[in-house]
């Protein structure tokens, strides 16, 4: 019985040191992965094979997420790629900005071959061939509600400091054209692709979505609220850009908060579209 136990005992540690040494053999293979994966990808960096290099070190990042060069040496190649993603970049959002978005879907896709692991790139491309299939392909012709539902589309497409824009953007469009049947295809999509905005955005009867922001604004002054004040004064004036109570009330906010420049700035904006409105020359005379 003793010697059965000894040998139990003495399998045991063998089984152990396999273990050990098969681990120490992982080990050494895995470093050595990520040693020649480091290589080629610092020898594609000096051959100014970037797109390589990328590839490399996301490699790495698959084979261990805590490694911490990799992100910054993806960033270095992507600074090296500028001159040649710049022009492109800047070429998309130009065409984007005129609603030519089967060019600007032709950019990006550019842009994904220069570097195609790029995820801000892909997402957006993912995003404008959505726009291109379900909604339209060219958006191109003036006049407010086009400039508006434009300003919906880019919102939804790259984003914009304010994600409420799509919905309500597109929402206001619908609004003040209801016969328009892109307005309202855009409006539709845009309630589908954002839901938890379009539910907490209640549109109040009798109300577009303008004449609703201005009313809580006014609120917000009266009640001291001047920090969301200002967030949906700025949303209205990326909505409506002319919009001169809009101006007037962004002036009121800033001259609430000690921002005399900012005030001033904002009432001269309102004078601009409205030369004649007596209530804002008055108000512009308390700090010029």
């Amino acid at each position: 019985m003793g010697k059965m136990i000894k040998k139990i005992k003495n399998c045991g540690i063998l089984f152990i040191l396999i273990l050990h040494f098969a681990f120490l053999i992982v080990n050494c293979c895995y470093s050595q992965n990520i040693s020649g994966l480091y290589q080629d990808a610092m020898n594609a960096f000096y051959n100014k094979d970037y797109k390589k290099a990328i590839s490399l070190w996301e490699e790495i990042l698959k084979y261990d997420p805590s490694q911490k060069n990799p992100p910054k040496l993806i960033e270095m190649a992507r600074s090296k790629m500028k001159n040649k993603v710049n022009p492109l970049l800047n070429e998309f959002h130009s065409q984007l900005g005129k609603g030519n978005y089967t060019i600007a879907t032709e950019k990006i896709r550019e842009l994904l071959d220069i570097d195609p692991l790029n995820q801000n790139f892909k997402k957006i491309a993912t995003k404008l061939e959505t726009v291109v299939s379900s909604l339209t392909g060219s958006l191109t012709e003036g006049g407010k509600i086009n400039n508006i539902l434009r300003k919906s589309i880019i919102g939804y497409v790259v984003g914009l400091n304010d994600e409420r824009l799509p919905v309500l953007a597109s929402r206001y469009a619908f609004q003040v054209e209801s016969g328009n049947k892109l307005a309202e295809k855009i409006f539709l999509f845009m309630d589908r692709e954002f839901p938890s905005i379009a539910r907490l955005e209640v549109s109040e009867k009798g109300k577009n979505v303008i004449e609703q922001k201005l009313a809580v604004i006014l609120d917000d002054i009266y009640d001291g609220k001047y920090e969301h004040a200002l967030i949906e004064c700025e949303l209205v004036l990326q909505i409506e850009p002319d919009n001169v109570m809009g101006w007037k009330r962004l002036g009121s906010i800033y001259y609430a908060l000690g921002k005399r420049s900012e005030a001033k700035v904002a009432w001269e904006k309102a004078l601009k579209y409205d030369p004649n409105d007596k209530e804002i020359a008055k108000f512009y005379k308390k700090i010029k």
